[in-house]
């Protein structure tokens, strides 16, 4: 079945705030449980959270870490990996956690992998927000 963009259009895009964590040439990527894309550890925004309100209770309740900053990196609006009729707005943090990163809840698995200038991947934090983040630091 193929998806008219116009049809995404219709539909107000699924918002979510990404998480930035960084540890040494390495960022923190998750995997939900049944599933094999690679994604930015963080969620969708409950009624009236803020956006690192949001990021510090889903680093917790998926991650166990605490938040201990948060900063603005951009906005990155792409179609869904897990719903290509759905586009997705992601609000990007670079964030400073507490804690060893180990999946609880809905994620199976968590990676560190290497922050290069090159997309590989095919969720939108791989292919967008990784090169961008080498971009900053002086990478490419």
């Amino acid at each position: 079945m193929q998806f008219d963009k116009r049809d995404m259009r219709e539909s107000p895009p699924v918002i979510k705030c990404a998480a930035v964590v960084l540890r040494g040439d390495r960022v923190l990527l998750v995997r939900k449980r049944g599933t094999t894309a690679l994604i930015s550890p963080g969620g969708k925004l409950e009624r009236g959270e803020s956006h690192v309100a949001c990021l510090g209770r889903e680093l917790d309740e998926e991650l166990g870490v605490s938040l201990v900053s948060a900063t603005y990196f951009g906005t990155y609006d792409d179609v869904s990996i897990f719903d290509r009729s759905r586009m997705i707005t992601l609000f990007v943090y670079m964030c400073d956690i507490v804690g060893n990163p180990v999946p609880r809840s809905e994620i199976e698995a968590v990676e560190w992998v290497p922050v290069t200038c090159s997309p590989d991947g095919g969720s939108t934090f791989q292919s967008r927000v990784i090169p961008d983040i080498a971009r900053m630091r002086g990478q490419c």
